[in-house]
C-alpha cells in the first residue's frame, strides 16, 4: 500500500479522499481529487524521463493507451530526448571517440 494510516493500515480510497478534502479545507485551496494525484504522478515519470513502459507498471495500467493519456506531449522533451539519442558533432568531445572521423 502506498498510503498507510496512523494504525499502519493501508487506507481505502474513501479514507484518502476524506483526508485530502480535510487538507485542502485546512489549507484553503480548491479540492483535488485522486485522479488528479494520478495525473500528476504520471506527469511527474515522464518528466523525469521514466520510459512509458516503467510508467504504465508504476500506475499499474494494463493497456498502455491508458498511461498515454496520462503524458501529455511536451516538444521540449522530445528535443532533449533527440538530443541525448543523436548528438550533434558540437556535443561530443574529441576524446570521446579516437576512431571517429568528423568531417
Amino acid at each position: 500500500a502506498f498510503f498507510i494510516s496512523d494504525r499502519n493500515e493501508p487506507l481505502t480510497s474513501e479514507a484518502l479522499r476524506l483526508s485530502i478534502r480535510r487538507y485542502c479545507k485546512a489549507l484553503d485551496i480548491p479540492i483535488i481529487n485522486i485522479h488528479m494525484l494520478r495525473h500528476f504522478f504520471g506527469l511527474q515519470c515522464a518528466q523525469r524521463d521514466l520510459h512509458l513502459r516503467e510508467i504504465q507498471l508504476l500506475m499499474g495500467h494494463t493497456d498502455s493507451k491508458t498511461t498515454e493519456r496520462y503524458v501529455q506531449f511536451n516538444p521540449d522533451q522530445l528535443k532533449k530526448a533527440y538530443d541525448k539519442a543523436y548528438p550533434s558533432s558540437d556535443d561530443i568531445e574529441s576524446d570521446e571517440c579516437d576512431d571517429c572521423v568528423m568531417v
